[in-house]
């Protein structure tokens, strides 16, 4: 399993669908090994240094890209970037 890392803000909808999305679709089996470390921009501000990205929350898997939220984005939208993400990280 690759390592998924998240990179979120406090009281965030978009992260907040995100993290949703996560629980929901770490019920199923196939997404049961998947581990995303949620790292709160605000916290942890050392660990977002070298990460291509300017709105949250962002998907990176083994330090690649794989979803960056957007002004607009709708859940099911996000859950389908969430879902793509652990896919690549299988």
């Amino acid at each position: 399993m690759k390592k998924i890392e998240a990179f979120v803000l406090q009281g965030c909808p978009y992260c907040r669908a995100a993290k949703a999305a996560y629980a929901e679709l770490k019920e199923q089996p196939q997404y049961a090994g998947c581990d995303v470390e949620w790292i709160d921009e605000n916290e942890s501000p050392e660990r977002v240094k070298g990460h291509d990205y300017y709105y949250c929350p962002s998907f990176f898997v083994d330090g690649e890209k794989t979803y960056e939220a957007h002004p607009g984005d709708k859940p099911d939208y996000i859950r389908e970037m969430v879902e793509k993400t652990l896919k690549k990280a299988m």
